[in-house]
């Protein structure tokens, strides 16, 4: 028998962290363990809830495969009550059935019905006609009993009403409680045939009678601010719950006894809920009345465990599943004597009268006071929880799925053609929806039912395909593109793709695969369209297209795809000083991105230790595991596609360096690769006349423009020392071939492909003693000390020389290497068989510059509503953001928000107060100086004393509305008289383009530089050099006061102004920029001025440069 069970309910914000969530991961958890064999599962997910998904996998990956959790799309508003026609939400009910049915499933299970209201989570049943048996379970018919309270709106009515048909219409009904049972067999005309009652259970590996360590005791209380012993109540504050009764109770409780317990009262609407709290003042019980908003699964029995008495008020229940779980607990349980709560609790001397407040009171009075029926009341608790598991739940369901399927029989049906069914359905219906609604069905529906084919691995070269630079690294992508092109791993096909960072579509890179590798592809670069179970591999390094695909990227992992990306190296993270800094900035970003992916291939076990450790602390949160694998690359050039050609004067070249010892070093000239160091020693080696040979191999890095010029100008130039920039790996080979050594001599590498390449040629080797040298060349190399001194790698070379003349030095003829096809078997051995080395969570530390967005996961929002599209508002008078960070003591904080109305607002770090203002008007900031930041927990605290309610319906207390929040690095303070060029780290550039050789454009209509200024002294000119896109008006403000505005055209101007606006301590300068624009087609860019440098000079002092304006 084949399940498909909709999880929903697990999913929407309405179900999924409440009761019918719990019973939906417990129910379903437990159905898949007990299954027979012949039974298959299938869980299906609303691809909507894109937060939720990955969790979802996450819980279940171990009992299920992975290709049994599917996801369908619904790129459009399916909602009951989302203002679009009814003929948009019939297109959800179609997609949702014709999805489920499509996997020929015996029997489609609903764990709730009633979703859909306000969200786009579809249910419907027997919409279309499939011989699959439907199965909904029925929580409860609350409403029906309450309809002047919940079915008074006619929306909801409609919406509710159209549920309980569809529940009707259900071949099987399930039930909670027998109570439940019987309020549908009155209240619905179903046969009692088809309703069936499954109680519910408990996790007894959560919810259990172990006691709490001290630590976790001590926690807890901390956490939630528990200073006093007690009562306990958690759920919704919908009018059935009864809360505002059990308030009532307690208010009325004889005055010791109140004043010794505290009411403690969870769930996530309660603090939101103004009214409810001016009843809890009206009551006179604020001072012992404690609202906890949303209490974690982690913490929710350890709660159960420190309450004096839990309670359960509701008037109506469909089971009640916080009682028993409190009960399993060892909580002493009291609540209403009704509907099912009194089947779970079963002891009369703990119920009450839920709708008599004396009664409750009473009840709680007498469980208080009275010692021998508290002990009574503890030891009922357990006994009756021992009559409830979710095993004993999936049994028997199991046993009604069975009955029903031996009854009517459904395998067999064809179903050959799922988007058929779709638009046949819809047909009648198409002329109610608008093109874009249209447009949107269509999109959908292609992403649900992709075409059926073979599975395909797609291998991102994005930065190859556009500018082979023939680095390393690019060796590396076309040598094992080409293997796995040529030579595709089992059950897949092969396809190299590219993207770019304005567009989130991959397409095909035929032209380039026919071009390089002589493939038989097709001659378009056709977009790509992805199906679950395709593979995606960022292969090359292009960290600028990783960023902007994350979120993509998180969609593509949502659907089924399996995403990874090949790290080369950690290296601007390890060795920042190697690197300019916006690179530095750009590959934590990159490293960020990488971590939201399935996992990374490493090239090496070194870099896989250096990213496990990095990504442990910084990396994303996340549900499911970030696998870390590595593979070795090879070394045989004539398998890596290689270039051709061999440069003038290499003949010449290669007889120089056939005429002395030669010794190699191969790599692009950076600081890290130890160039420096190398030459220094040579000097030293021909003063004392050795007569040997110094070649580079690489082009000129970064930072490297001095060291440049000292090769070319240097008088061994062209004699013993060789700098070839740019070769082809035809002529390198002939390079390698002359020399008699390589030298490794960098500080830091992801893997030495040189130290293979030397090994391939019998080359022998000298590198330093670093771990991943060791790695690769083990004891095939001459080591020599970590360390940049010159005399360190002369005498390391004059060792070596002597060893050689005597024949001792190390071989690496015997060093083990692979092939490029050894390597792309290793590279895909890891991804199809699981291979990985380690499986981390990550923590989500921060770190400078790491800007998280209104919906971010890294922080703890506590006193803020859930997000919504574009901001989160704060929902209390002193809301607070709880995160942990990796980086320095010091920054500045960034937060974009909009307030309401006018609103006071004060800042606390860690209870030191960093910021004091008031805030009014739309997209607003929040700047200020970070001090006292600790490695590890930290909370910020917002005091708003005129947070408000913003009136009808919305209850919530309401101030600031968040859409992003940073803390960058902190600023030292400008000094009048020095130059600022583009590049510099003391100014924050927002609004700007990345640092490019000479300058930085704008690249929107209005840029913002932040600064720090030191003193009071104000006496100052602005002195802006630039150059513009053609013709340009600015305006520039400081601190919002405009000080120049103009026309500018040319490439060499200055802008001076007065700046006596300017400030002690933090400034914005703003540049207004209403004529900028593309430069081209091919350029996505909104681009207007490049600045160039920036300096403040003394009002007396002559300072020129330039055109001045």
């Amino acid at each position: 028998m084949r399940i498909v069970i909709d999880m929903q309910g697990l999913q929407t914000r309405s179900s999924g962290h409440r009761g019918v969530g719990r019973y939906t991961e417990n129910l379903v958890r437990n159905m898949i363990v007990e299954a027979a064999p012949q039974h298959e599962i299938y869980l299906a997910l609303n691809g909507t809830f894109t937060d939720s998904i990955d969790s979802i996998r996450a819980k279940f990956v171990d009992i299920l495969p992975r290709d049994r959790i599917v996801v369908w799309q619904n790129f459009f508003n399916a909602a009951a009550r989302s203002g679009h026609s009814e003929a948009l939400k019939y297109a959800g009910y179609v997609i949702r059935e014709v999805f489920l049915n499509s996997f020929r499933p015996d029997i489609i299970f609903s764990t709730n019905l009633q979703e859909g209201l306000d969200e786009s989570a579809p249910t419907s049943v027997h919409e279309l006609v499939y011989p699959t048996l439907y199965c909904s379970t029925l929580h409860d018919l609350v409403p029906f009993y309450y309809e002047d309270r919940y079915l008074s709106d006619p929306g909801i009515r409609k919406w509710y009403t159209e549920k309980i048909e569809y529940a009707k219409a259900s071949d099987l009904i399930i039930a909670d409680s027998h109570a439940t049972r019987s309020d549908i067999l009155e209240k619905l005309d179903v046969p009692e045939s088809k309703v069936f009652t499954i109680e519910l259970g408990y996790d007894s590996a959560v919810f259990n009678t172990t006691p709490l360590t001290d630590e976790e005791r001590e926690f807890i209380l901390e956490k939630y601010e528990l200073k006093n012993p007690f009562i306990f109540y958690v759920g919704g504050n919908d009018s059935h719950k009864n809360v505002e009764r059990l308030i009532s109770a307690f208010s009325q409780l004889p005055e010791d006894l109140r004043n010794s317990f505290d009411l403690v009262i969870g769930g996530k609407d309660f603090p939101k809920d103004q009214m409810f709290i001016n009843r809890i003042e009206q009551l006179g019980i604020y001072e012992n009345t404690i609202l906890t908003g949303f209490i974690e699964d982690d913490d929710l029995p350890k709660l159960y465990k420190l309450c004096k008495i839990f309670v359960f008020p509701s008037t109506h229940e469909g089971f009640g599943l916080p009682a028993l779980e409190a009960m399993a607990c060892g909580a002493a349980v009291i609540g209403s004597g009704t509907s099912s709560i009194q089947e779970i609790i079963n002891f009369k001397p703990a119920m009450f009268d839920p709708y008599e407040i004396d009664d409750i009171q009473l009840k709680l009075k007498n469980a208080l006071s009275d010692v021998d029926l508290y002990r009574k009341i503890l030891k009922n608790g357990p006994k009756q929880a021992s009559r409830y598991s979710w095993t004993r739940s999936a049994r028997e369901l199991w046993t009604v799925f069975e009955n029903a399927n031996q009854i009517s029989r459904t395998k067999g049906y064809r179903f050959d053609d799922p988007v058929q069914h779709v638009i046949d359905a819809l047909a009648k219906h198409t002329a109610e929806l608008d093109d874009h609604a249209l447009a949107d069905i269509a999109h959908s529906i292609s992403e649900t039912f992709p075409v059926p084919r073979t599975r395909k691995i797609y291998l991102d070269i994005s930065s190859v395909a556009t500018h082979d630079y023939k680095s390393g690294i690019q060796r590396v992508v076309r040598a094992i593109s080409a293997e796995l092109v040529n030579n595709h791993p089992r059950d897949f096909e092969v396809e190299l793709a590219y993207t770019s960072t304005s567009d989130m579509r991959f397409y095909a890179a035929n032209e380039y695969s026919r071009r390089v590798f002589n493939a038989k592809v097709s001659p378009h670069d056709e977009e790509i369209e992805f199906m679950a179970g395709d593979i995606l591999i960022y292969l090359d390094l292009h960290p600028g297209v990783a960023i902007a695909h994350r979120e993509h990227n998180r969609y593509l992992r949502n659907k089924g795809i399996s995403v990874y990306h090949v790290v080369y190296d950690l290296l601007p993270i390890l060795k920042p000083e190697s690197f300019w800094p916006e690179l530095c900035r750009e590959f934590r970003l990159w490293t960020d991105a990488v971590s939201v992916s399935n996992g990374a291939l490493c090239i090496s076990k070194s870099v896989a230790d250096e990213l496990k450790e990095y990504l442990d602390i910084f990396g994303e949160r996340r549900f499911s595991k970030f696998k870390i694998g590595y593979f070795h690359l090879g070394a045989d050039i004539e398998n890596s596609a290689p270039t051709k050609g061999l440069e003038e004067g290499a003949e010449s070249v290669l007889r120089s360096l056939d005429a002395r010892k030669t010794f190699l070093m191969v790599g692009t000239i950076e600081p890290r690769k130890g160039g420096r160091q190398a030459l220094a020693a040579f000097d030293k080696l021909w003063k004392q006349a050795k007569d040997v040979n110094l070649v580079f191999v690489g082009r000129e890095g970064w930072g490297m423009r001095d060291f440049a010029e000292q090769l070319l100008s240097h008088k061994e130039n062209g004699k013993r020392l060789f700098w070839l920039q740019g070769i082809s790996d035809e002529y390198l080979k002939k390079i390698y071939s002359s020399s008699d050594c390589l030298i490794a001599a960098s500080t830091g590498e992801g893997f030495g492909l040189p130290l293979i390449e030397a090994a391939q040629h019998k080359l022998p080797i000298i590198a330093r003693d670093i771990p991943v040298f060791k790695e690769v060349a083990g004891e095939h190399a001459f080591y020599f000390e970590d360390d940049t001194g010159p005399d360190t790698m002369a005498n390391a070379i004059d060792t070596w020389l002597k060893l050689q003349k005597s024949d001792r030095h190390p071989r690496a003829d015997q060093m083990p290497w692979l092939t490029w096809r050894e390597s792309a078997d290793q590279f895909m051995n890891i991804v199809q068989n699981d291979d990985w080395e380690y499986s981390i969570d990550g923590h989500g530390y921060l770190y400078e510059g790491l800007k998280q967005s209104h919906a971010s996961e890294r922080l703890e929002w506590a006193g803020f509503s859930d997000a919504e599209s574009d901001f989160r508002w704060s929902s209390t008078a002193s809301p607070r953001i709880r995160f942990l960070w990796g980086g320095q003591h010091e920054g500045t904080l960034l937060i974009k928000c909009t307030p309401l109305g006018t609103q006071r607002v004060t800042i606390y770090l860690n209870a030191r107060k960093i910021y004091s203002g008031v805030l009014s008007g739309a997209n607003t900031e929040i700047f200020c100086s970070m001090r006292g930041l600790d490695f590890g927990e930290n909370e910020i605290r917002f005091e708003l004393p005129d947070a408000q309610s913003p009136g009808g319906a919305d209850v919530r207390l309401l101030a600031i509305a968040i859409r992003s929040f940073e803390i960058g690095p902190t600023l030292p303070q400008l000094k009048g008289n020095s130059v600022y060029n583009h590049s510099s780290n003391e100014l924050i550039w927002d609004g700007f383009s990345g640092a490019e050789k000479e300058f930085r454009w704008t690249e929107e209509r209005h840029a913002r530089l932040i600064f720090n200024w030191k003193g009071t002294d104000r006496k100052k000119r602005l002195k802006i050099r630039c150059k513009t896109l053609d013709v340009q008006r600015i305006t520039v403000l400081l601190n919002e006061r405009e000080i120049y505005a103009g026309e500018l055209s040319g490439d060499d101007l200055v802008v001076s102004t007065d700046v006596a606006e300017i400030k002690g301590g933090f400034n914005t300068l703003s540049l207004l920029l209403p004529d900028a624009r593309r430069p081209n087609d091919a350029d996505p860019r909104t681009l207007a001025i490049a600045l160039k440098d920036i300096v403040f000079v003394d009002e007396s002092r002559e300072f020129h440069y330039g055109m001045e304006s």
